[in-house]
């Protein structure tokens, strides 16, 4: 990246795996984001301390490079929160989900003990009664999910038949960033704090001041914790090196994606479009629903 266009940064992205883990490894950042999911929908769950998990060891995905990194922590009353960033959808996401949650819940059952030459080892606990602490999975999404619709969701174990939750031992949040997109959402449309940080974080890289600064004190902070021009030169080469590697990444996606597409296969993507405009979906819906972008929908 040339000296110009380095000069043109004001705030970092927090969908890099540096900008993510800037942002949501500030134990502040982290607990004012996390109180305000939890707050939408009045579960009456406050954090009020964290401890994290392998810190400086931030998670990615080796397949996918750049796809996937998370941050885990614990609560003072022993929950276990898993925060992860997804730039790209992947095939069995919803079961990758699972697969996590359901290890971080089953390891609870194991205990750390020494052998006769001192090495630890696990081994099942024969005295734990399944008294389960609660794991949370918050997956921040920056694309549309076409198969679920809300820009948040909350998923846990839930009787089908009476639609009652049955167990809140295990659950995973769904933050689906492009809905809140300044194409998408206005400042004034928000309404409580997920909104706005859900609106900061959606558009920080390409804003010049981070929005609602006079409503929450939190975002001035996160305003000068996030300001490439702030931070030590050390810092900004390797932001930049995350952006340079994500720019040819996603170059190379976009060359496979125009490369494997057929005309049939787009134009077919197009009647459902404008099959879907013409039934009164919104332009989200049939963004998340095709994957074309609102200005192709516009034109229809």
């Amino acid at each position: 990246m040339d000296e110009e266009k380095r000069k043109e940064i004001k705030y970092i992205s927090p969908t890099t795996d540096f900008g993510f883990k800037k942002v949501f490894g500030d134990e502040r950042m982290m607990k004012s984001f996390l109180n305000a999911l939890f707050d939408s929908q009045n579960l009456g769950i406050k954090i009020e301390s964290l401890e994290y998990i392998d810190k400086e060891a931030l998670g990615s995905d080796k397949q996918n490079r750049g796809v996937i990194y998370d941050l885990k922590c614990h609560t003072s009353n022993g929950e276990e929160i898993l925060v992860e960033m997804q730039n790209e959808g992947q095939d069995f996401f919803e079961n990758r989900i699972i697969y996590y949650m359901a290890r971080a819940v089953s390891i609870q059952g194991f205990k750390k003990v020494r052998n006769k030459i001192g090495e630890e080892k696990l081994e099942e606990d024969e005295t734990w009664d399944f008294d389960i602490h609660r794991v949370i999975g918050v997956f921040l999404m920056n694309y549309y999910d076409k198969n679920d619709l809300e820009p948040v969701s909350r998923n846990c174990w839930t009787n089908v038949n009476s639609g009652k939750i049955s167990s809140d031992r295990q659950e995973y949040w769904k933050v689906q960033l492009p809905y809140y997109r300044r194409h998408n959402k206005k400042p004034e449309e928000c309404a409580n704090k997920l909104d706005y940080w859900l609106y900061n974080i959606s558009n920080m890289d390409t804003m010049s001041e981070l929005a609602f600064k006079e409503k929450e004190p939190d975002f001035v902070y996160l305003s000068n914790l996030a300001n490439f021009n702030a931070m030590s030169v050390q810092e900004q080469n390797r932001y930049i090196y995350n952006i340079d590697q994500e720019v040819v990444y996603n170059n190379v996606m976009e060359r496979r994606y125009r490369d494997g597409k057929t005309e049939g296969e787009r134009l077919q993507t197009l009647s459902i479009a404008r099959n879907a405009k013409n039934l009164g979906y919104s332009v989200d819906q049939i963004v998340a629903l095709t994957g074309l972008t609102p200005s192709e929908i516009d034109n229809l």
